[in-house]
């Protein structure tokens, strides 16, 4: 449970500290400065802004709260966050502990050059708010620290902000604070402790405002890499949290609706997945549809990466490309739902949304007539091939552009661009811990996939594993573009799942109405009907498999790779000796 968000003035903030900081069970050694960067101070919209902050940071982050202590807004008025006697999500490394550690501040604004200026009432309302802290808990002006100053490669709090110039001012507010409570008179018989009970009297709100709620006291302790957890900063965050604020603010201007339900009806389902999608259209960033791709959109999702990779042990992306007959809302809808699932196993999924609902044409068209047989089935793949061999060549042809430098136009394909923009941080991760990549195509998604391998492969990185299941791509150009790279080493790892034959041919494809018109499965419908000749050698085809002695020669006894083909008989195989789904190391 979280705490009420509460604005408050400098004075607020100061007889809040008094009254508070004597029973925090954390001790507070040091002041971390922080500008929001995005929002800037013109896009600052109040309690909005902290909420939608805080949405952010919890929804998607996945973090226990909003990441400061206190925000200080451009109006000079400072915002409850964070539970005090919480770490912050500060700087990577320097968060400290449940037992002792720094007290976070937000600036609301860009103090970079040439943006946002610290200057009054927000500057005053820092140099006030700092020195009350630093006052509260007998510090220096020597225990404010710059994110910047704590091994962030950030300028945060901004470049235009004269650090020695600032801590000059912050020490004549800490003076000034010591030289009042000098010249104040105070009465002997009222002891210190007191004091502090008077002032809590005095404040219009409780002390629990910031200590007391439910801080779930083991929960924070144990999230794999609390400590390394820091606020991002990047355009993708920043689009996310600006229209979760204008959505609040418009939600909040119709007092006859709840907040809740206006944000449901006008809020987009997948703002949660800013940091994981990749979508494509016609093989480049999708400029429509369901999810757009907005300028930064991909240096966002490679910062979320980064961040996961910091506070992460064993860093792992997962790379998921879905099959044909897959709309966009379809595949979205999936990763919703998965997506939370592998953060939670420790692994960070990265999902391409691709243009294969074209394809759905044929489900619409073809249920004609009720399959007799494999003679039926030629027919049907002869009826078939005018209508879904142009379609399925299409969707080839945007798996090939995803993953080229030029797409058309001019423009590069969405997965090129992704590769081109993950290769430095694979390269270079943080803290040295290797970030391993491992690569997911499910039927047509094999086609993708098969061509971004080999492009991550050509830029320099390596495929930890490559898992496909029931792929529908050619054998000749898995062959020219993937087993090179196996038997090089560059992609250590390949697994691959598909039906036997006896179950491809009882894979009633398409219905209408219940009743079959294509007797055996997709695959066999692609090799038949779609590739430009007749019965095309598909990976996912057992019998195909069979014939090509040197993809056969890859897997278990003789190679070191693995396939799995359950047998269509289920009933003649335990339970115990069914092969467990695809893994990661």
């Amino acid at each position: 449970m979280f705490s009420e968000i509460v604005r408050l003035t400098s004075e607020q903030v100061a007889a809040l500290l008094q009254s508070a900081v004597p029973s925090l069970t954390r001790k507070i050694v040091a002041v971390h400065l922080h500008h929001t960067w995005r929002p800037t101070k013109s896009q600052f919209k109040g309690r909005a802004t902290i909420e939608a902050i805080r949405n952010f940071h919890v929804n998607t982050n996945g973090w226990d709260d909003i990441a400061q202590h206190l925000t200080v807004d451009p109006q000079g008025l400072s915002w409850t966050g964070r539970n005090w006697n919480l770490p912050p999500a500060s700087s990577a490394g320097k968060n400290g502990t449940r037992q002792e550690g720094p007290f976070m501040i937000e600036m609301v604004g860009d103090f970079d050059l040439g943006n946002d200026v610290l200057d009054e009432p927000q500057r005053q309302a820092v140099l006030d708010v700092v020195s009350a802290i630093l006052d509260s808990c007998s510090l220096g002006a020597a225990a404010v620290w710059f994110h910047r100053e704590l091994g962030s490669p950030k300028t945060c709090p901004g470049t235009g902000i004269d650090k020695p110039v600032l801590l000059a001012e912050i020490q004549k507010a800490l003076d000034s604070r010591a030289a009042a409570f000098r010249s104040a008179p105070r009465a002997k018989s009222v002891p210190k402790t007191k004091t502090a009970a008077g002032a809590r009297s005095q404040l219009p709100f409780s002390r629990e405002l910031v200590v007391g709620y439910d801080v779930v006291s083991d929960a924070a302790d144990a999230a794999p890499g609390y400590e390394s957890w820091e606020p991002p900063e990047h355009q993708l965050a920043a689009d996310v949290i600006q229209d979760d604020a204008r959505l609040r603010v418009r939600a909040a201007m119709n007092e006859t609706r709840e907040l809740a339900t206006v944000l449901e009806r006008t809020s987009s389902p997948w703002q949660k997945l800013r940091p994981h999608v990749v979508n494509l259209t016609q093989g480049r960033l999708s400029q429509g549809g369901e999810f757009d791709m907005p300028p930064g959109a991909i240096e966002g999702i490679v910062e979320a990466i980064k961040q996961y990779a910091t506070a992460t042990s064993n860093p792992r992306v997962m790379m998921h490309a879905h099959g044909g007959l897959v709309s966009e809302k379809n595949a979205l809808s999936y990763a919703l739902a998965s997506h939370r699932w592998w953060l939670d196993q420790g692994v960070y999924p990265v999902y391409f949304v691709w243009e294969t609902s074209v394809f759905e044409v044929l489900r619409n068209t073809l249920g004609l007539a009720r399959g007799i047989g494999d003679w039926w089935d030629r027919r049907f793949e002869s009826f078939a091939r005018p209508i879904g061999k142009p379609l399925w060549s299409e969707m080839k042809e945007y798996a090939l552009l995803a993953s080229s430098p030029d797409a058309s136009d001019g423009e590069a394909g969405g997965a090129w661009i992704f590769a081109e923009a993950l290769s430095p941080l694979i390269k270079n991760p943080p803290n040295g811990r290797p970030i391993s990549l491992h690569a997911v195509g499910h039927s047509a998604g094999a086609i993708l996939h098969t061509h971004f391998v080999s492009r991550l492969v050509e830029i320099g990185l390596s495929v930890d594993s490559l898992a496909f299941l029931a792929p529908a791509v050619r054998m000749d150009l898995y062959k020219a573009l993937v087993v090179p790279h196996l038997v090089g080493g560059q992609i250590h790892a390949f697994e691959m799942y598909s039906m036997d034959e006896e179950a491809e041919r009882d894979d009633d494809l398409i219905k209408t109405l219940g009743i079959p018109v294509y007797g055996k499965s997709l695959l066999y419908l692609v090799s038949g009907a779609f590739e430009p000749e007749e019965d095309a050698a598909i990976l996912g085809v057992e019998e195909h498999l069979e014939a090509d002695a040197v993809v056969k020669s890859l897997f278990k006894p003789m190679g070191a790779h693995r396939l799995e083909t359950p047998r269509c008989n289920r009933s003649s195989t335990p339970s115990s000796a069914r092969a467990p789904p695809f893994h990661f190391r």
